[in-house]
């Protein structure tokens, strides 16, 4: 399997993992409900929506500041404690 297919896969399925993420909890809310004005809507708009688009924006930063690094001190194995 190549890398290329890799990354394909896990980027197909990161939509379904996002979208399993914003409907499970102990909350379970269905799609249908989200858009009408409820308690589960505000769940849904307020706490999980944030959430998910934190936690996004978080692993890309990580993911951007990893191959800088990387890049930075031409060290495909550079870690974070690799400047001290």
């Amino acid at each position: 399997m190549s890398h290329r297919s890799v990354v394909w896969g896990l980027g197909l399925l990161l939509p379904l993992v996002m979208l399993l993420s914003l409907l499970t909890g102990p909350v379970s809310l269905d799609l249908t409900t989200v858009f009408e004005p409820s308690i589960a809507a505000q769940v849904f708009w307020q706490l999980r929506v944030p959430r998910l688009l934190l936690t996004l924006f978080a692993g890309g930063l990580l993911a951007i500041t990893g191959a800088a690094a990387q890049s930075l001190f031409r060290n495909p194995l550079a870690d974070p404690g690799l400047i001290g």
